[in-house]
């Protein structure tokens, strides 16, 4: 009986991995068959254009996609780093464990929904949306990700290298700094390639925020274009040509994430 249970079991899990392979197999294969025709020159150095204009491309999307997510980031990890280092000093206060809770809480919130309380909180304050707004967003979606992941690579400090330091009388903030942070940089790097990936496809919390510009905009303070919404915009609309630009965004998108992940991978064997 034990020997049937397991063969069962076996046989479930290769079904269900064998199908999931399938269905990525398959949207792979429809993102290359749509979109690798409209991947040239152009998609990369032409901002948007009407339609039927021939041309035009996604530089206006790229390059506001880099500063967002840029500012994103300096954001996520700044307040990341030290709020798990809070929760894994001083796991036993009563700040710590509102603060875990919170994070848990903000985690499994729906992305619009931090969309939503950015332009109540700074897009109505400031009177337009703006690159920064969108920034604070996807900040508010990365930020309980990584606090909680920053506070499970700081346990994995060896407790007899923090005790080591501590019997050579180094003091507590040296040896955050020297022990638990360099212990911990490449996991946390690791983490923060991962927390850009996930938010560097956010279509709801910017359609709230940065709310899109068919012109390129370098400054943060104003609308700006972003890949998740240009794809959004082009594949919703009624025109063919905007459907295949759609296509060719969302394969430069998966390849963008492909990309982190290759370099995920070579930094963790770097850290073993």
């Amino acid at each position: 009986m034990r020997v049937l249970t397991d063969r069962l079991f076996q046989a479930f899990t290769m079904a269900v991995a064998l199908s999931v392979s399938i269905i990525l197999a398959f949207i792979l294969f429809q993102l290359i068959k749509d979109g690798i025709g409209s991947i040239n020159l152009n998609f990369f150095v032409e901002t948007a254009r009407p339609v039927g204009s021939n041309s035009g491309g996604f530089k206006q999307a790229i390059v506001g996609s880099l500063l967002i997510d840029s500012i994103a980031m300096i954001i996520i990890i700044s307040f990341s780093v030290l709020g798990g280092l809070f929760l894994h000093v001083y796991p036993e206060t009563l700040l710590s464990k509102i603060l875990k809770e919170s994070m848990s809480l903000l985690q499994g919130t729906p992305t619009i929904v931090c969309g939503i309380c950015v332009y109540y909180m700074v897009v109505r304050s400031m009177g337009h949306f703006s690159g920064f707004a969108g920034s604070i967003a996807l900040a508010l979606v990365g930020i309980p990700y990584m606090v909680l992941a920053s506070e499970q690579i700081f346990k994995m400090t060896p407790s007899l290298l923090v005790e080591a330091a501590y019997s050579l009388g180094l003091s507590k903030a040296r040896v955050i700094f020297y022990v638990i942070l360099r212990f911990a940089k490449f996991p946390l790097l690791a983490i923060s390639l991962l927390t850009l990936a996930r938010i560097a496809g956010e279509t709801a919390p910017l359609l709230f925020t940065a709310f899109g510009n068919s012109f390129l905009e370098l400054n943060p303070g104003r609308p700006m274009a972003a890949m998740p919404l240009q794809i959004f915009i082009y594949a919703i609309s009624p025109y063919d040509e905007w459907h295949r630009l759609a296509w060719a965004g969302a394969l430069v998108l998966i390849i963008f994430v492909t990309v982190l992940s290759i370099i995920l991978g070579r930094y963790r064997r770097l850290g073993e």
